[in-house]
Order: C-alpha cells, then sequence, then structure tokens
C-alpha cells in the first residue's frame, strides 16, 4: 500500500514556485543582457574595411615604408665639435662647444646628416650627391620640402 506523501503546508509550496519564478526571471534577464550586448558590440564595432567601392583603395592612415623607402632616424645628440656632454637636453648644454647637435642616419645607403626636416634630402639619389667621401649628407637648401615654407611675394 501506498502512502500518501504529507503535501507541504501552502505557504511553503507558493515561497517555492516564487522563488522558481524569480530565478528564471533574473536568468531570462541575464540571458537577454547578454545578448543584447553581442548584438550591439557587433553593430557598434563592425569593421567596415570590406564596405568599399569597387576598384578604388582607401589610403592607409600612416603612410606604408615602401611609399618612400629612404627615410632619416633620428640618431642621437652631441655637441658640435663632437663631444658627448651629459648635459645634452639642459640649457647651456655644450655652449662651450659650438652648441647641440642632432644627428639622424639614413634607413638606407648608410648616410647621416644634420640638418632639419626642412633641409634634409628627400630622396636616396639627391642624398648621395650631397653627400661627402665619408657618408655625411650637406643640407638640401633646393629641397621642395624648403621651397613650400618660404613666405610667398604679394602681388
Amino acid at each position: 500500500m501506498d502512502t500518501p506523501r504529507p503535501t507541504p503546508p501552502s505557504g511553503i509550496r507558493s515561497a517555492g514556485r516564487a522563488l522558481g519564478k524569480g530565478i528564471a526571471y533574473v536568468v531570462g534577464t541575464l540571458v537577454g543582457a547578454w545578448l543584447l550586448i553581442i548584438i550591439l558590440g557587433n553593430i557598434i564595432w563592425w569593421d567596415v574595411s570590406d564596405d568599399k567601392p569597387e576598384g578604388k583603395s582607401i589610403p592607409p592612415l600612416i603612410p606604408s615604408p615602401t611609399a618612400n623607402p629612404f627615410q632619416w632616424v633620428f640618431a642621437g645628440q652631441a655637441c658640435q665639435d663632437g663631444w658627448h656632454s651629459p648635459s645634452i637636453g639642459q640649457q647651456g648644454a655644450c655652449s662651450h662647444h659650438g652648441g647641440v647637435v642632432t644627428w639622424y642616419q639614413s634607413n638606407v645607403g648608410n648616410l647621416t646628416t644634420s640638418c632639419d626636416f626642412l633641409h634634409q634630402a628627400a630622396t636616396l639619389e639627391r642624398a648621395r650627391q650631397l653627400a661627402d667621401g665619408n657618408g655625411n649628407v650637406a643640407c638640401d637648401f633646393e629641397n621642395p620640402r624648403f621651397e613650400e615654407q618660404l613666405p610667398q611675394e604679394r602681388p
């Protein structure tokens, strides 16, 4: 014979149902929020690089090294007469040695220059024309970058 199982009081039964509904609500809300984050994340951070018109390319923000393979790279600083002072970067450094000079090394051709950006040779061919026998390149005062910075005559 089966003995009837005792039934819990109605207050416990309704509390259990409420707890089950609460847990289901919380789990459902969390899953819904997770799906919403995934969907919105895909919309916000969508990669549109493939959405370019046919036959046209979007230029890169950073020029590629192959666009102009010849570049001057910072190589260091020293006094004009070659003295290496630990005070470079402070006022008065190299004051008895002719002042501070900044050196640049070419990324190809093993050339050096102390010219500022406007007077640096723009191409390897021009740098080789201005170089002495030791690979030191003189400043290029015929550089187009320099010409662009000159004030224009007014009519």
